[in-house]
């Protein structure tokens, strides 16, 4: 905790190795809390995400409330979609969540956002139209006044960008999906988003972010575009195989 919140990798590397070797001596009680702290701080800090993935399920298949090891899952299956691209074994997961082993409100709201995020990953656009079309949104996006805002928040994203701010970016990025969750389709958020992964040097994130971009918007005249930032984050990579 001390090392998270110093922001010290060194640190928190050496915290999370440590805590893993002590797990096996905690009480069976705290065991999925701890493997749910250690990976999302893993997953987050570090981005040490095969990691961050053999945490989460330790913290699944081992001992602990029902609701804690549900809400691993949960977080297991964005990383999966989201960075591993196993978007399939996460829709298994998401689909296998009982609704009242999530905490209200949030919790399943994120679940269906991640169902959504996975359909389209694998493809499925309509569905993933149906689903994020389906999600709660706290404005429509044809409110004037939103859209006037929206284009001002994406003014900011794009300076923060320019800055180097990523996290700035990826935060303001969050708050306008998390607000309205059509927009995690929509090519203009997606695009720096992307720019934001490619920046942070997180270049297998950009890659899948750019896939499932590209199989929601097939039409979009910003293809072009999405396909240089996407061969750049394939050599980021080391990837030149999935470049061409």
């Amino acid at each position: 905790t001390y090392a998270a919140a110093l922001q010290d990798k060194d640190l928190l590397a050496a915290a999370a190795a440590k805590a893993e070797l002590l797990s096996r001596q905690i009480p069976s009680a705290d065991h999925a809390q701890l493997f749910l702290t250690l990976g999302l701080q893993l997953q987050s800090q570090l981005k040490a995400y095969n990691h961050a993935d053999r945490a989460f399920r330790d913290g699944i298949g081992g001992p602990g409330e029902e609701k804690t090891r549900a809400r691993i899952a949960l977080h297991r299956a964005g990383l999966l979609i989201h960075v591993l691209g196993k978007p399939q074994e996460a829709m298994g997961m998401l689909q296998n969540l009982k609704p009242e082993d999530l905490d209200p409100p949030n919790e399943p709201v994120l679940r269906n956002i991640y169902l959504a995020d996975a359909c389209a990953s694998l493809g499925q656009r309509d569905d993933a139209i149906r689903r994020y079309e389906g999600l709660r949104t706290v404005v429509p996006l044809t409110d004037r006044v939103y859209a006037a805002g929206r284009r001002g928040r994406l003014l900011s994203v794009g300076s923060y960008i320019k800055r180097g701010d990523y996290e700035a970016a990826l935060n303001e990025l969050a708050n306008i999906e998390w607000e309205t969750p059509q927009e995690r389709m929509a090519d203009d958020t997606g695009v720096l988003r992307a720019q934001c992964y490619i920046g942070e040097k997180d270049c297998q994130r950009a890659v899948l972010t750019l896939d499932r971009l590209m199989k929601m918007n097939p039409g979009s005249p910003r293809v072009p575009e999405m396909m240089l930032l996407y061969i750049k984050a394939c050599h980021g990579m080391n990837r030149n195989d999935l470049a061409d």
